[in-house]
């Protein structure tokens, strides 16, 4: 598989009915695509999977539909894949139990620089790592005194699934340049959940 650097990336707005991969009276799986955020985190913030998910529900029942969405979990703007909302409130109760227990698998896909082995990656998650953006602690520079009484920890199992060819296109000529580099398709666990 090659991989192609100069591919437009994809454009985030209204979700056709594919997203929806499932949907009852109790809750909906949307995928959510990259470059969407799963809720607001500001006044003023438009365009959310929550927002489009309403939508498309709406559009979908037709006239006088309204349907409600409980956030249950969140995608970082930058991830896509399935995400969950509750329509119900007994629904939106018993999966939140559920992600906060952990029950609930998550796996992520991702391709990464490099040739990427198995391995096991602990680190502290926080909400500000030092430069005012949420993130791991010691990953932007490490604070002085061991690790913050606000931080979680997080422990990530990464498997390697695939080596991939990842050549650079001549944007004027349209032909490959410059020299093959590789990446790697892998999956990512997080254990207990976070």
């Amino acid at each position: 598989m090659v991989v192609d650097e100069s591919a437009p990336k994809l454009r985030t707005g209204a979700l056709p009915e594919s997203a929806i991969a499932f949907f009852d009276r109790d809750l909906v799986v949307v995928d959510k695509p990259v470059g969407m955020l799963s809720i607001a985190y500001e006044s003023g913030d438009k365009d959310t999977l929550a927002d489009c998910t309403r939508t498309l529900l709406r559009r979908m029942g037709g006239r006088g539909f309204a349907p409600a969405l409980g956030v249950v979990h969140r995608l970082d703007k930058d991830t896509s894949g399935l995400m969950v909302f509750a329509r119900t409130l007994d629904a939106k109760r018993i999966l939140a139990d559920r992600f906060r227990a952990h029950d609930i698998e998550r796996v992520y896909h991702a391709i990464a620089h490099g040739v990427v082995t198995a391995k096991r990656v602990e680190t502290h998650l926080m909400a500000d790592r030092g430069d005012g953006i949420r993130g791991s602690y010691g990953h932007f520079r490490r604070p002085k005194g061991g690790i913050p009484p606000d931080a979680k920890r997080s422990v990530t199992h990464v498997t390697p699934v695939a080596l991939l060819a990842v050549r650079p296109w001549s944007s004027a000529a349209s032909k490959p340049g410059g020299s093959i580099r590789f990446a790697s398709t892998v999956r990512a666990r997080p254990s207990p959940g976070r």
